[in-house]
C-alpha cells in the first residue's frame, strides 16, 4: 500500500515556533494532502463481466457517481476549499467514481463472505475503515462510498435470523462515524507538562530513586495514550489520546499504587544508624518541599489529588518511623548478635593454628585473648572481662552505650560432660539477669584427641538441661544455638550459644 502524503503549512512562522518550543508539533488537518491509494478484496473475489455495466444497481451507483463529479468541487462547501489549495487539479480525481462503485463490489462481498466469521466486527469494521482512508485526505468519494453502502447494509445485507442482530451492530459503527464528538482535542504538550509536574512532586528519597530514574525527563506515550487498534489491512495502528484529566486520575492511581508496593519499614530496617537519620531528615524535607511549591507554583484542581496523597504519604512515613524507631533497634541488636557470634568464631579459628600460643593457655588466658578483638568490632557497644553481674563476675560482657546487657559469656575448659553441665548452671544461676536474654558458654578442647566425640557429648549434655526449650540452628559445626527457659521467669527465653574450639595441645603447629 503506497500512499503520497504531502504537508501545505498554512501558518510556517508558528509551525517554526513550535518546532523550537514544544516537544511534540500538532499540524492541522487542513494542512496534510493524501491522494490515498488503491485496495485490494483481501478474499475470494470474482469481478461481475462487464463491471459495472453488469447489472442495474452498478449502473445506476456509476451514473449518479459520474453526475456528482461533473459538479465537484463545486458541489458542496467542503469541497470548494479545495479550489483555493495551490496543490488541486481535478483530473487528480478523475477515477473516483470508479473507484466508488468498485469499492462497493469489494465490501459488500467481503461482508457477505465474512460475516459469519467468530471475529466478524472486527473484520468487517476494520476493512470498511480501510476502504474508507483509501479515498485520502481531505476525502474525495469517500463520503460516498460511506453512505451507499450503509444503505446497502440497511437494505440488502442478506442475514439468517439468528443473524440479524448484526445488522444493528453494523449500523452502530456507521453511525458513531458520523456523530460529532463532544470530546476535547488530546494536547500531547499539557500531557506533558502535566506529568512533568507530578514528577517534580516525586520525594527525592530512596524509596523513590529508581521511579524518579526511570520517569524524568521521558515521554511516557503509555500513559499519553489509549492501548493501540491495529488494523491488519492498512497495517496502521492508531492510538486514541487522554485528556489532561484522563491523564491526572492515572497519575492519581499510580502514585497510590506506588506507595501501595512500597515496605517502608524494610527500607529503613535495612539503613544503617547513621543513614536512618539522613532518611528521618529527607521524609521531613520533603514535606517542606512540597508545601513549598504549593506556594510558589500553580496546580488544577484535579493535579492537587495526587499532590494530597504524597502530602500525607509523607506524614504517614514520619509517624511510621516514630514508631518503628524503638523496634528497630532491638532488630539492630539481633543483627549485633549475630555478628559477634560470628566474630568470635573467627577469632577462635585462627586461636586454634596457634598452638604455641594456645598450649600454656587456661580459662583465664582464653578470656583475654578474646577481649581485645570484641572492645574493636562496635563503636556501639562496650567488651569487659571479669565483670560483675548478679551474683559473681562474668568472663565476658558486652554492654550497649545504655548500660543494658547484651551479651554474657564464660569462657571454660573441656572437662567432660559433668564440668560442661556445672558450667551452664554456674552462667544461667550466677550472671544472668531478668533482662538478660543472649548468652554463651565458650569451650576450649585441650586435652581430647577425639574433637568430634567432644562436640556429640557436648551437645548431648545442653540436649538433657532442664532448662533447654528447644534446638535452634548449628553453625560452622561447632556453633549450636538453643532456646533455653529463664531460671527467674519461665515466659522469657534465653538464646544460649555453644561455642566449641579445638586447642587440642598436640595439635601439630601449622607453617
Amino acid at each position: 500500500m503506497n500512499r503520497n502524503i504531502h504537508f501545505e503549512i498554512s501558518n510556517p512562522q508558528k509551525f517554526i515556533s513550535d518546532i523550537e518550543n514544544q516537544k511534540f508539533i500538532e499540524i492541522p488537518g487542513s494542512d496534510i494532502w493524501d491522494s490515498g491509494y488503491s485496495i485490494e478484496p483481501y478474499h475470494e473475489y470474482t469481478q461481475p463481466e462487464d463491471f459495472p455495466n453488469c447489472c442495474e444497481y452498478h449502473k445506476n451507483i456509476l451514473s449518479n457517481l459520474t453526475e456528482w463529479f461533473d459538479s465537484f468541487p463545486n458541489c458542496c462547501d467542503n469541497h470548494k476549499i479545495l479550489l483555493t489549495k495551490n496543490w488541486f487539479k481535478k483530473e487528480l480525481y478523475a477515477d473516483i467514481p470508479i473507484k466508488v462503485v468498485t469499492s462497493i463490489s469489494y465490501t459488500s462481498s467481503f461482508i457477505n463472505q465474512n460475516v459469519e466469521l467468530d471475529n466478524w466486527y472486527k473484520e468487517l469494521t476494520d476493512y470498511i475503515d480501510y476502504v474508507i482512508e483509501s479515498f485520502g485526505k481531505p476525502s474525495v468519494g469517500g463520503e460516498r462510498f460511506f453512505s451507499i453502502l450503509k444503505y446497502w447494509v440497511e437494505n440488502s445485507l442478506e442475514l439468517s435470523k439468528e443473524s440479524e442482530w448484526k445488522r444493528r451492530q453494523l449500523l452502530d459503527f456507521f453511525k458513531s462515524k458520523t456523530e460529532v464528538s463532544t470530546k476535547k482535542n488530546t494536547d500531547l504538550n499539557l500531557l506533558n507538562s502535566t506529568f512533568q509536574n507530578w514528577i517534580k512532586f516525586i520525594p527525592e528519597i530512596p524509596l523513590f530513586s529508581n521511579i524518579k530514574i526511570a520517569y524524568k525527563g521521558k515521554l511516557p506515550l503509555n500513559l499519553f495514550l489509549y492501548d493501540g487498534e491495529h488494523n491488519r489491512f492498512t497495517g496502521l495502528t492508531k492510538f486514541k489520546g487522554r485528556t489532561q484529566s484522563e491523564l491526572i486520575e492515572i497519575l492519581v492511581n499510580h502514585t497510590k499504587k506506588i506507595l501501595s508496593q512500597l515496605t517502608s519499614e524494610n527500607v529503613y530496617k535495612s539503613l544503617k544508624i547513621s543513614e536512618k537519620e539522613k532518611y528521618e531528615i529527607q521524609v521531613v524535607s520533603e514535606r517542606h518541599r512540597i508545601e513549598q511549591l504549593l506556594l510558589l507554583e500553580s496546580f488544577s484542581r484535579n493535579e492537587l489529588k495526587y499532590i494530597k496523597v504524597l502530602k500525607k504519604w509523607l506524614k504517614n512515613e514520619k509517624g511510621l518511623i516514630n514508631e518503628l524507631k524503638p523496634i528497630f533497634n532491638k532488630l539492630n541488636e539481633q543483627d549485633f548478635h549475630s555478628f559477634l557470634i560470628q566474630q568470635i568464631f573467627f577469632f577462635g579459628q585462627s586461636l586454634e593454628k596457634l598452638n604455641h600460643l594456645h598450649s600454656s593457655f587456661g580459662e583465664e588466658d582464653f578470656r583475654d585473648y578474646f577481649l581485645p578483638h570484641l572492645t574493636q568490632i562496635s563503636k556501639n557497644h562496650i567488651a569487659t572481662g571479669e565483670t560483675f553481674n548478679k551474683i559473681g563476675k562474668t568472663d565476658i560482657l558486652i554492654q550497649d552505650l545504655n548500660a543494658r546487657n547484651v551479651f554474657v559469656a564464660e569462657c571454660k575448659l573441656w572437662k567432660g560432660k559433668s564440668y560442661l553441665s556445672s558450667a551452664i548452671n554456674q552462667l544461667i544461676e550466677r550472671y544472668v539477669l531478668w533482662r538478660d536474654e543472649k548468652v554463651a558458654l565458650i569451650i576450649f578442647n585441650k586435652d581430647n584427641k577425639d574433637f568430634q566425640n567432644v562436640i556429640e557429648i557436648a551437645k548431648e549434655t545442653v540436649q538433657e538441661h532442664e532448662l533447654l526449650d528447644s534446638f535452634m540452628e548449628e553453625k560452622f559445626e561447632t556453633i549450636i544455638t538453643y532456646k533455653f527457659n529463664h531460671l527467674e521467669d519461665r515466659i522469657k527465653k534465653i538464646t544460649f550459644e555453644l561455642i566449641l574450639f579445638n586447642c587440642y595441645k598436640n595439635y601439630p603447629q601449622h607453617r
